[in-house]
């Protein structure tokens, strides 16, 4: 069952994304399309028909199925990429950078919305809409790809491959050894199940079809991954690193050597602007640095601009050197966060990217460097973004009677908001109240009595000693019932917030899809591309029924 969040910021990470998903009008000056319009999409359609360098099609199809072959897709992938040597066919696309055994959740929900969106545009542009997923293998932030974590009966169990070189993805080999060994430490995690062998045997697979005679690349771990899960769909991986790529953009390299300072100045002038309108600038340029880098020894080296002079490794090389040992060392190179987006648009028909959060604001900032570049920003959709709830979850929340609303609050005032609507009592007020109309009716009784002249003073004030005491008794018990009844509720409260709101952040950040696979199998995937739909960009809770 899907319930839909309200519009609580906190599901929608800054503000920028938030006005772009629910009031694009504020933020329309720094994109080129409103991904809520279907007519964006036959725009873009008819821009790419007209503008795409269609003589790429036939390099880039036949590189990309070699590649998708040789990590062993199913046939749907290569009927796709057939696809692409078709002049009027268009690219849906979404990328992620490695992460080990597939990472957290929010990356197949980005899947899954690549997926859905390609069939949804399929139908109502009549257009082939082949969806691909970038395998960002050019990045080298091991940080974001050595670990994953894993919701289990104990509690959140983390599994990793240790300490890595800060090399790119495609350079960062493993041996057959060591893929035995992370995969061992995945079984040892995993809670036992009937599922449990097939998630081992899925990843042996995996690790199988990404290994060559070098060993194994993380990155192409990662697009087996990828490829095994949805490859049934038809999703298309293309990286970076796939031979002879990134000779279809070597203009784009080449257009930075020549205008690095434009881009950079446009890049900076686009992030004032948007600090200007309350929002955070997303990507800090640095004047004199290209915007890309040159992978030497394994290592990503910039490459800064002094004196007319270009230096990198502490070797200077004029302007025409630059050129001519980079268009022969191509492979080599590995375009920025500002860069990346523009070769990718240069080399494929890309009709729309799907976006999380991050990428939706960093795009703000390049509108005005692919325009001096003759082109416009993609549409920029909106990935599905969600919160799963299992039973065991949702029972919590009702016994507290917590709507999903208030996961959005701080989370740390959940507690107390579930003990006022669980409890709804004020035992101070309900003891004091009572003692005062027990009193009220012992005075009234005792003035009736003395009233007749009958010695009585000592029996009421006994009465009254025993009733203080017999009232402390009763408000000890209350407070004892209700410290039990807290400290449940807070054991419920944290159950609520590991499963939820892991560690402080969004679950679909955090925590791994292979703990949802563990208990319900790889049906569980099936489910979640059941649950898109097209321009609907609210969050959503996803009871899981099984």
């Amino acid at each position: 069952m899907i319930k839909t969040n309200g519009l609580d910021k906190k599901f929608y990470y800054n503000d920028l994304f938030y006005d772009y998903l629910f009031d694009f009008g504020k933020v329309s000056r720094f994109y080129s399309y409103d991904p809520s319009l279907m007519e964006s999409y036959r725009e873009r359609a008819d821009e790419l028909a007209g503008d795409f360098d269609h003589s790429l099609r036939s390099r880039l199809a036949g590189a990309v199925a070699a590649h998708n072959h040789r990590l062993g897709c199913s046939s749907e992938p290569l009927n796709n990429i057939e696809k692409l040597k078709k002049r009027d066919s268009v690219v849906l696309i979404g990328g992620q950078q490695p992460v080990l055994f597939g990472g957290p959740l929010f990356i197949y929900y980005k899947a899954v919305t690549i997926i859905g969106m390609a069939k949804h545009l399929e139908k109502e542009l009549g257009l082939e809409v082949v969806p691909c997923f970038w395998n960002a293998s050019d990045d080298s932030n091991t940080s974001q790809i050595d670990s994953i974590s894993i919701l289990t009966n104990k509690g959140l169990e983390h599994t990793g491959l240790g300490p890595l070189k800060e090399e790119r993805f495609s350079d960062i080999l493993l041996t057959q050894e060591k893929a035995d060994e992370i995969l061992g430490k995945l079984g040892e995690k995993l809670d036992p199940s009937d599922f449990k062998p097939k998630i081992i045997d899925f990843f042996g697979d995996c690790i199988k079809n990404a290994f060559q005679k070098r060993g194994m690349a993380v990155s192409d771990l990662f697009s087996s991954i990828m490829l095994k899960f949805f490859s049934g769909q038809g999703l298309v991986i293309i990286d970076p690193a796939i031979p002879g790529l990134k000779d279809m953009g070597w203009e784009v390299i080449r257009s930075d050597i020549e205008n690095f300072k434009m881009f950079n100045s446009l890049v900076r002038k686009a992030g004032q602007k948007l600090e200007y309108s309350g929002y955070h600038s997303q990507i800090n340029v640095v004047q004199d640095t290209l915007n890309f880098f040159f992978t030497f020894q394994g290592k990503r080296k910039s490459i800064t601009y002094q004196n007319g002079s270009f230096r990198i490794n502490s070797k200077e090389l004029p302007r025409e050197q630059l050129v001519q040992d980079f268009r022969k060392n191509i492979s080599s190179i590995c375009p920025n966060v500002m860069l990346r987006p523009l070769f990718q648009d240069t080399i494929l028909p890309v009709l729309a990217t799907v976006c999380g959060p991050g990428e939706v604001s960093y795009f703000a900032q390049l509108k005005e460097v692919y325009k001096s570049r003759g082109k416009r920003l993609p549409i920029l959709y909106p990935r599905f973004s969600a919160t799963l709830v299992e039973k065991k979850v949702k029972k919590i929340l009702e016994k507290y009677r917590l709507d999903y609303s208030l996961l959005g609050s701080d989370f740390q005032k959940l507690e107390k908001i579930a003990l006022k609507k669980f409890l709804d009592i004020d035992i101070d007020r309900i003891v004091s109240e009572l003692e005062h109309d027990i009193m009220k009716r012992i005075t009234d009784a005792e003035q009736e009595v003395c009233s007749d002249h009958m010695e009585a003073a000592s029996s009421f004030d006994r009465i009254r000693r025993n009733l203080a005491k017999e009232t402390g008794v009763l408000k000890s018990k209350l407070f004892s019932e209700y410290q039990k009844q807290n400290r449940h509720l807070k054991q419920g409260i944290d159950k609520v917030g590991l499963n939820l709101l892991p560690q402080g952040q969004l679950q679909e950040r955090k925590i791994s899809i292979l703990s949802y696979i563990d208990k319900y199998d790889f049906k569980f995937v099936d489910m979640l591309e059941g649950c898109f739909v097209p321009f609907d960009y609210r969050h959503k809770f996803l009871e899981v029924v099984y």
